[in-house]
């Protein structure tokens, strides 16, 4: 169990907040605890609460290895959703010192939004808000009892899969407040449409399913998965080539992709680049053994120099825009103005115009 203490101030109620965020190790598959919140005071007053949050979900028997998925499984009343590749942003309920329902969001190792140099997660939560605010609100208001895990992706919040749209948010799951079971989010939202619906998958059925996304993946770079909600539980379903993409050691090792998308959640929490690597094997030791981590060190290095690289382009795209004669002050003259500002941005930039667009973009967060 891993405990970390915090203290900061919630910025959807405007109260101070202490306590602890709480991690179990990933081999103990029983209670799945990443990222929960023991709140201890609120505003300097004791006011002890327990907060069901964002789980971590397995492969078919409750394994983190594709490689260790059982030979002989089945799942029964399976409904079966994309896996949307981006950020975990979770509404949660507390109640205040005067047992007023707060409702706030979290990612998953945060107790609340915040802007860091490198992720800039409650701006683009509020854009989201603006954007999406009456639905959001319908099904955290329809659901008292739950707390709501959404998806935060698009080319702003970019993790391994390259969107088309700028960022949107997506109905994961409900998590019951008072024991933490997660419920479908057909259940919260009936106009949702689960990808395909099956009575039950046999085990023969889940890896022609993981064929299937594999061979998207490879086509189209797209997807990422399948998550299957089904009476045994909630299971991922990955394309085998994402799980060990660009990894020289396959996936007996931590892959390029776990180990990118940790070091993008470790952005979250610092504000010097250079502190990237330290941070980003602090989080993977949470999941992975010392030893496994030690021998996937090309793994590891190649992602944090990708994001570094990514994050040097952004700075150099900034620098240049800063001087552009066309520079605007809002995302609207932008994309009115762009065929002015994109030509000569670019000839001043040597790499992908799709970069200079996207990083010119994230300006106006």
């Amino acid at each position: 169990m891993k405990e970390t203490a915090f203290k900061e101030k919630d910025p959807f109620n405007d109260h101070v907040v202490q306590g602890i965020i709480v991690s179990t190790q990933e081999d103990d598959v029983t209670t799945r605890v990443y990222g929960d919140i023991r709140i201890q005071k609120i505003d300097d007053i004791v006011c002890p609460q327990y907060i069901n949050c964002t789980p971590k979900f397995y492969y078919p028997g409750n394994t983190t290895s594709i490689d260790k998925i059982p030979l002989k499984f089945g799942l029964n009343r399976v409904n079966i959703y994309d896996k949307i590749d981006g950020s975990n942003i979770l509404a949660y309920h507390y109640k205040d010192q005067n047992g007023k329902d707060c409702v706030s969001f979290k990612t998953r190792k945060r107790p609340f939004l915040s802007n860091g140099r490198f992720a800039p997660f409650l701006t683009l939560w509020n854009e989201m808000l603006k954007r999406k605010g009456t639905y959001i609100w319908n099904i955290i208001n329809n659901a008292p009892d739950y707390n709501i895990a959404f998806e935060l992706s698009g080319y702003l919040n970019k993790v391994l899969i390259e969107y088309k749209y700028d960022i949107d948010a997506t109905l994961l799951y409900g998590i019951q407040q008072a024991n933490g079971l997660i419920t479908d989010p057909i259940n919260l939202d009936p106009a949702i449409k689960p990808y395909l619906q099956f009575d039950y998958v046999s085990d023969v059925a889940y890896r022609s399913l993981m064929e299937k996304v594999d061979n998207l993946y490879k086509k189209n770079k797209d997807i990422e998965g399948y998550m299957l909600y089904c009476l045994e539980g909630i299971f991922k379903c990955k394309s085998p080539t994402i799980v060990s993409d660009q990894s020289k050691h396959g996936t007996k090792f931590i892959s390029y992709q776990d180990a990118y998308t940790t070091a993008i959640n470790g952005l979250e929490e610092i504000d010097d680049i250079n502190e990237l690597k330290d941070k980003t094997i602090e989080l993977l030791k949470e999941t992975y053994d010392p030893i496994l981590i030690e021998i996937s060190m090309s793994n590891i290095d190649a992602a944090i120099e990708d994001i570094t690289h990514g994050i040097k382009i952004a700075e150099e795209v900034k620098d240049i825009y800063e001087q552009c004669p066309f520079k605007v002050k809002t995302k609207d003259e932008f994309l009115s103005s762009k065929r002015q500002i994109m030509p000569w941005v670019c000839s001043r930039y040597r790499g992908r115009s799709t970069d200079v667009y996207n990083s010119i973009l994230k300006l106006f967060l």
